[in-house]
C-alpha cells in the first residue's frame, strides 16, 4: 500500500478531537467525547486534509471554540495563539501584527488575511502597519486557521511570515437554525442568528446576521464620557449549488459595519511628566562640545512602561461639537464565487472574489488634552483648551479588490500528486487625507483649540492613491518516495506593478491663519514593478501510524513599493522587497489512542533587507539629509513551538502551548543626527555623512522589536453529566507573554503579563448557558502602544500606550434547532 493511501485509511483512527495553540486548537469541552474519534479537517492548502497530516504549523479554531471563547477579532485569535502578537494603534484600521517575531516597521504587514481562500489583505497608506480590512469583526465563521512560517509559495503576494484564513459556514443537507446571545458588564451585548438548509435537491442557502456593542472600559477625563467602545452589525448570505454530480458552486456575500469610538490611550509626554530629560551617550560628547547636539533630550524612562493611569487618559474634544471625536467606522462588502469541477482524477478549482471597504476616522493624535479654561488669544479669547498645538488625524478611505485564481491538478492520487495554477489580484486604494496640525506661538493664554474653532474646518483634502496589480503562476508537486517517505516542491513566480499618487506632507499646518491649501503641497506620482520567485521544499516521514516528522525550507517575500508616510523627495520614496528564508523541522504525534497529542516545530529564519525609516544623504536638502524608507537591517529568528493536549480522564482536558523566540539584529547600523534616536540607542560613533556631522548608531545584537521571547497558553477543562441529557462544564484559559521591546534599541518595553479567562455553565445538544469572565485577575499591564511626536513639546517624542482591557463578566447562551 502506498503512503498516501495508508495515511488516508488512518485518518479516522488518528484524528481525535484535540486542541492546542501552535498546531491545533479546538474547544476543550470537546474532550468529553474522548472515546469517540473525530476527524479534524483544515483547508489551509486549499484542499481538505486531516490537520495532523499537514506538514505545516497550524492553529485551528472550531466554530464552537469561536463562540464559547468570544473570538471576535484578530486580537482574540492572537490571545490564544502563542506565536502571534496583534495590536492596534490609534484606530482599529492601523494594525501591528507580529508572527514568529517578524514585525513590520514599514511596508506590507507580515501576515496574509484570506476569506475562504481569497486574499483580502492590504496595507495602510498614511501609517505603517496593516490595512483597513484586517481587523473586521467576524461574521459567521466555521473555522479559523492560523498558518505560521513563510507561505509566499502557497498564497502569493502575502503571507511573508504566515497567514490567517477564515472559513465561513456553508449550508448543510438538513434544515437548521441557531440563536446566540452575549450580555456582560461595560455595556457588552451581542446577538447572532442563523438559518440554513436545502431549498431543493441541488441548492442550499444560509443566512446569518449579527449585532454587537460595547461601551468601552475607560472614560475620557476631559469629557467624562466612555471611550474605546464599539457598535457593529452585519449579515451574510451564502448558497451552495450542486450543478451536477461533478460540478459544485459556492456563492457568498456579506456586509458589515463597525463603528468605533476613539481608542483609550494614555500619553507619556513632557506635559504630564511621562518623559524626562535624558543624557545623550558618552560617544556623542565631541558633537555636544561642538554645539552640534544638545547634551539632553526628552524620553520616557528606560525599561518597562508603567501601568496606564486611568484618570489621566485625556483626549481633546472635537472643536466642531465640543464632544469626544467620533472615532472611526468601516463599511465592508465581501463577495465570492468558488467552483470545483471533478474530471475524475483531475479537479479544476476557481476562486473569484470582490471586496469593497469604505472607512473614515477623525481622532485626536496628540493624545493629550487639558480642561477648558479662559484664554486671551486668539482674539477675542474665551473658554477653550489652553494648549498651543494640536494634531487631528482624519481621513476617508475606499479600497476595492478583485481576486481571480484558477487551479487544475490531482492532489489526491497515490504516488504522484500535482497541481498548477495562476492568480490575478488587483487593488485600488484611495485615501483623502485631512490631517491638521495647528500651531500657535507658545505663550500663556494661547489656545490652538480656539484657533481650530475659528478656522473653517475640515482642513483641505489631500488625495493619496495606490493601484496594485499582481499576477502569479505556481506549481505543486508531491511524490511518495516510499510507503513512509514523501517529498514535495512548491514554487510561485509573481509579478507586481504598482502606481502611487501622494502629497508631500503628512498634514496641513495652520499658524495664525487658514490651513494650508492643498495646492501648497507637492503631489508625487510614481510607478514601478517587482517580480520574485518563492520556492518551498518539504520532506515528510511517517515513522509510525501516529507520528509524522517533516522538514521544510521556504522563502518568504514582502514586495517593495513607495513610502507615502515620510519621504520628502520622490527619488527617496522607493524601497525594495524584504526576504526571509525559513528552515523548519517539525513533528506531529498522537499517543494513547488519541488521549495525548504532542506536536512541535523548531525553526531558523534568516530575515534580510527589513524596511525602516532612516536618514540618507541629500544634496538638495538644506541640511544635506533627508528621510526615506530603506532596506536597512538583517536579522535572525531562532525558535521553537511545542504543544500538548491531553485527556487523562473522562471529562478532563489539559492543554499547553509554548513558543520560544530568540530574535537578533545581525547587521543594523544607521546614521542619525537626531538627539532622540541617539539618546534612545545609547551609543554613538561620531561621523560625517554628506557633510553633516552626526552619529552611527548600532542596534546589532538587539532583539527585534515587539517580539516576546516567551509566550505560553494553558487551558484546563472539566465536564460531567448532571442528568441524562444535561452536562456541567468549566474551563480556565491562561496566557503569559514576556516583555516586548517597543524599539530597535531595546530602550523601552511592554512588560510581561498574565491573562486569565474562565467560563462555567451547562448545556445539552440543543441549548447552552454559561457565565464567563475575561482578565479575571485584573492584570493592568500595558500590552501595546506606539511612539508619536510630542505636540506639547515640539522636537520631542511621546508614547501613546493602549489601555489594557479590564475584567469583564457576562453570560452567553445559545439555542439550536
Amino acid at each position: 500500500m502506498t503512503k498516501s493511501k495508508s495515511l488516508r485509511s488512518k485518518l479516522a483512527l488518528r484524528s481525535s478531537v484535540f486542541a492546542l495553540s501552535g498546531l491545533v486548537f479546538a474547544a476543550p469541552e470537546a474532550f468529553a467525547q474522548q472515546v469517540a474519534v473525530e476527524e479534524i479537517v483544515v483547508t489551509a492548502r486549499k484542499r481538505a486534509e486531516s490537520l495532523q497530516d499537514v506538514p505545516l504549523s497550524i492553529t485551528a479554531f472550531s466554530s464552537d471554540m469561536i463562540e464559547k471563547s468570544g473570538i471576535r477579532s484578530v486580537g482574540d485569535i492572537a490571545k490564544l495563539t502563542s506565536s502571534l502578537v496583534f495590536e492596534t494603534s490609534f484606530v482599529p484600521q492601523d494594525t501591528r501584527p507580529v508572527i514568529r517575531g517578524l514585525s513590520a516597521t514599514r511596508g506590507r504587514q507580515p501576515i496574509g488575511v484570506l476569506l475562504d481562500g481569497i486574499d483580502i489583505s492590504s496595507e495602510s497608506l498614511l501609517t505603517g502597519g496593516g490595512g483597513i480590512g484586517m481587523n473586521l469583526r467576524l461574521v459567521d465563521a466555521e473555522r479559523i486557521e492560523v498558518v505560521k512560517g513563510p507561505q509566499s509559495a502557497l498564497y502569493g503576494r502575502v503571507a511573508f511570515g504566515g497567514a490567517i484564513n477564515y472559513i465561513s459556514k456553508k449550508p448543510g443537507d438538513e434544515f437548521e437554525g441557531r440563536l446566540f446571545a452575549d450580555v456582560g458588564d461595560h455595556g457588552q451585548a451581542e446577538v447572532t442568528g442563523s438559518i440554513a438548509g436545502p431549498v431543493s435537491d441541488t441548492v442550499g442557502l444560509r443566512l446569518n446576521a449579527t449585532y454587537a456593542q460595547h461601551n468601552g472600559f475607560y472614560d475620557n477625563a476631559i469629557s467624562g464620557e466612555g471611550i474605546g467602545g464599539y457598535e457593529s452589525y452585519g449579515a451574510a448570505l451564502s448558497a451552495s449549488f450542486e450543478a451536477s454530480e461533478n460540478f459544485t458552486v459556492d456563492v457568498r456575500a456579506s456586509y458589515s459595519k463597525d463603528e468605533n469610538e476613539p481608542a483609550a490611550q494614555y500619553f507619556l509626554g513632557a506635559a504630564n511628566g511621562g518623559t524626562i530629560l535624558t543624557n545623550l551617550p558618552a560617544g556623542a560628547q565631541p558633537l555636544i562640545d561642538a554645539g552640534i547636539l544638545p547634551a539632553q533630550t526628552r524620553l520616557a524612562p528606560f525599561g518597562n512602561f508603567a501601568p496606564v493611569q486611568e484618570g489621566l487618559i485625556t483626549l481633546s474634544l472635537d472643536p466642531r461639537t465640543g464632544e469626544d471625536y467620533e472615532g472611526s467606522d468601516v463599511d465592508a462588502i465581501y463577495a465570492s464565487l468558488i467552483t470545483e469541477y471533478d474530471f475524475g482524477t483531475v479537479k479544476l478549482n476557481t476562486w473569484t472574489g470582490y471586496s469593497e471597504v469604505d472607512g473614515f476616522y477623525r481622532v485626536d493624535t496628540d493624545f493629550y488634552a487639558e480642561p477648558d479654561a479662559p484664554v486671551l488669544f486668539p482674539t477675542p479669547g474665551g473658554i477653550a483648551e489652553p494648549l498651543p498645538n494640536t494634531f487631528e488625524s482624519s481621513a476617508s478611505t475606499n479600497v476595492r479588490q478583485i481576486n481571480q485564481e484558477v487551479r487544475i491538478g490531482d492532489l489526491e492520487s497515490d504516488g504522484f500528486r500535482w497541481a498548477v495554477g495562476g492568480l490575478y489580484w488587483d487593488e485600488n486604494y484611495v485615501q483623502l487625507d485631512r490631517n491638521l496640525i495647528t500651531v500657535v506661538v507658545g505663550a500663556p493664554g494661547v489656545s490652538s483649540a480656539a484657533l481650530n474653532t475659528r478656522l473653517a474646518m475640515p482642513s483641505p483634502e489631500r488625495p493619496t492613491r495606490r493601484d496594485t496589480e499582481h499576477w502569479s503562476v505556481y506549481g505543486i508537486f508531491e511524490y511518495d518516495i516510499s510507503e513512509k517517505l514523501a517529498a514535495s516542491v512548491e514554487a510561485r513566480y509573481s509579478d507586481e506593478s504598482f502606481s502611487y499618487v501622494w502629497p508631500n506632507g503628512g498634514a496641513a499646518v495652520s499658524v495664525f491663519g487658514p490651513p494650508a491649501d492643498a495646492g501648497a503641497f507637492t503631489t508625487f506620482m510614481a510607478s514601478d514593478s517587482d517580480n520574485f520567485f518563492a520556492p518551498k521544499f518539504t520532506l515528510e516521514y511517517q515513522t509510525t501510524d501516529d507520528a509524522l516528522i517533516y522538514a521544510s525550507v521556504s522563502k518568504g517575500v514582502k514586495p517593495g513599493g513607495f513610502s507615502t508616510v515620510a519621504a520628502p523627495l520622490i527619488e527617496n520614496a522607493r524601497y525594495t522587497a524584504e526576504t526571509v528564508w525559513n528552515y523548519e523541522v517539525g513533528t506531529k504525534t498522537s499517543w494513547a489512542d488519541g488521549r495525548l497529542i504532542a506536536n512541535g516545530a523548531v525553526f531558523l529564519m534568516k530575515y534580510t533587507d527589513k524596511q525602516f525609516q532612516q536618514q540618507i544623504p541629500d544634496d538638495t536638502s538644506p541640511n544635506g539629509l533627508t528621510g526615506r524608507t530603506a532596506n536597512a537591517a538583517d536579522s535572525e529568528v531562532r525558535g521553537f513551538e511545542v504543544d500538548f493536549a491531553a485527556a487523562p480522564a473522562d471529562g478532563v482536558s489539559l492543554n499547553a502551548g509554548y513558543t520560544f523566540l530568540d530574535t537578533e539584529y545581525t547587521d543594523f547600523s544607521q546614521f542619525s543626527n537626531t538627539p532622540l534616536a541617539i539618546a534612545g540607542a545609547r551609543n554613538c560613533t561620531p561621523t560625517t555623512l554628506n557633510g553633516v556631522p552626526g552619529c552611527i548608531i548600532d542596534s546589532t545584537g538587539s532583539r527585534i522589536e515587539r517580539a516576546p521571547k516567551h509566550a505560553l497558553n494553558l487551558s484546563a477543562g472539566y465536564r460531567t453529566p448532571i442528568t441524562n441529557e444535561l452536562e456541567l462544564f468549566g474551563v480556565i484559559d491562561a496566557q503569559y507573554q514576556s516583555n516586548r521591546g517597543n524599539d530597535t534599541a531595546e530602550a523601552h518595553f511592554y512588560p510581561s503579563y498574565w491573562n486569565v479567562d474562565a467560563r462555567l455553565g451547562v448545556e445539552n445538544e440543543i441549548w447552552s448557558v454559561y457565565a464567563y469572565g475575561t482578565n479575571i485577575l485584573g492584570d493592568d499591564t500595558v500590552r501595546g502602544g506606539t511612539g508619536f511626536g510630542d505636540f506639547t513639546a515640539f522636537g520631542n517624542i511621546g508614547y501613546a500606550l493602549n489601555a489594557p482591557p479590564k475584567t469583564q463578566l457576562g453570560v452567553r447562551a445559545s439555542y439550536s434547532w
